[in-house]
């Protein structure tokens, strides 16, 4: 039967055998059935788009509440011990909560802090973490049909591939740990997702569950190759080599270590979308820790030590030094003004001098004017007493 023969009425179809029934409306199978080149690029890019939120959403919740049950395991290992602690021994469970404490050092912390308090508390905020995880991942699920499969499709499609998606997440937790594995799994899985989803949302009805089924059963091929060809070879391989996996080095992709504490404690929710990089993306100094390297690792950390107190020194040199360069330019100003007071001092000063100076030179000058004029005035009277002289006397000569 053609469905393009109904596309101008709603469809509603049952299965005899199942009783399940599947309707399309018009919208829905005029969706499909476009003839522009334009407008069927554009829908599967909005395709891939839905695809690639709804991948999104499951991958990384998945991964998040796995992760977080995982963590949260020694809480029921603890739980197990109290419950011990009533009926058979308290030391030997004291001896099981000191395994705790050194097997399981993001929640040995707290306990060691806990040690003479209860522990009711720490136990119930972890389950409570688990609870609210789980609630996240449901409402996720439900954000993920909504994006993924907004039509109808077989009963237990969206199920089963959540529940296998979850079921990759956690294999590829414990199982890909070298390189070659790690690069290849998610890629070639990731692959094979988004086939059949852009299948599904393209079409409007044909063997979802058959081409499912084919999809997860070639995803487990794969990991099984990468198993047998990678990881069962890598126990053989030398220790000493950076690319072999080993107690140490879980895996050969390495996550920065932001802050110290997080070698005992949790680190923080916002790594997880933290990338993953090779050996050669650090330095040697930084791989101490993973190298078991103590020794380098102590001179890494004493030099992070000295470099940390020089730069405090030197923010504090910079603040007292800032307030000492301003106070000394307080000084220079206060300087700078009081010389110019004084030099405006002894130039009113040095005015004043000269002219006084001038004052005595002027007196001077007119002082020895008077005394040439005195002087000159005499001398002309001492020449009219000679003249006076000398004319008395020839006039005796001529007389005698």
């Amino acid at each position: 039967m053609k469905i393009n023969k109904y596309r101008n009425q709603d469809i509603i179809i049952r299965n005899l055998y199942t009783g399940e029934l599947w309707g399309w409306s018009k919208q829905q199978l005029r969706q499909y059935l476009h003839e522009s080149y334009l407008v069927l690029f554009f829908t599967a890019l909005f395709s891939l788009f839905k695809i690639t939120l709804g991948i999104f959403f499951i991958s990384n919740v998945s991964a998040l509440y796995i992760k977080i049950s995982i963590i949260c395991s020694p809480v029921l290992i603890l739980i197990i011990s109290i419950t011990y602690i009533l009926y058979i021994s308290i030391k030997k469970t004291f001896i099981k909560i000191q395994n705790i404490i050194q097997n399981f050092p993001y929640l040995g912390l707290y306990l060691h802090a806990l040690q003479n308090g209860p522990r009711k508390h720490l136990i119930f905020s972890f389950l409570k973490l688990i609870l609210f995880v789980y609630i996240i991942y449901l409402s996720s699920l439900y954000t993920c049909y909504y994006i993924l499969f907004y039509k109808s499709i077989p009963k237990g499609l969206d199920e089963n591939l959540i529940a296998c998606l979850t079921i990759f997440e956690l294999i590829t937790l414990i199982f890909i740990r070298t390189r070659s594995s790690i690069k290849w799994f998610p890629l070639f899985s990731m692959l094979i997702i988004y086939v059949f989803l852009f299948y599904v949302q393209n079409t409007v009805y044909g063997f979802y569950s058959l081409i499912m089924q084919a999809s997860m059963l070639t995803i487990l091929g794969i990991f099984s190759l990468l198993i047998c060809e990678f990881e069962i070879p890598s126990i053989n391989w030398n220790d000493s080599y950076h690319f072999t996996p080993s107690y140490h080095r879980p895996r050969c992709l390495y996550f920065p270590l932001f802050n110290l504490s997080w070698y005992y404690d949790l680190p923080q929710l916002w790594t997880i979308f933290y990338p993953v990089y090779a050996r050669e993306a650090f330095s040697q100094s930084q791989l101490a820790l993973v190298d078991s390297n103590y020794l380098l690792l102590n001179q890494s950390l004493e030099e992070a030590e000295r470099q940390s107190e020089n730069n405090m020194l030197f923010q504090a040199n910079e603040q007292f030094g800032g307030q000492r360069l301003a106070q000394e330019n307080n000084n220079v100003q206060y300087n700078n003004n009081v010389e110019n007071n004084n030099n405006v001092e002894n130039n009113v000063q040095v005015e004043i001098q000269q002219q006084e100076i001038q004052q005595i030179n002027n007196n001077f000058q007119q002082s020895a004017n008077n005394i040439e004029e005195f002087n000159n005035n005499n001398n002309s009277n001492d020449n009219d007493k000679d003249n006076k002289q000398l004319l008395s006397g020839q006039g005796q000569i001529i007389g005698g």
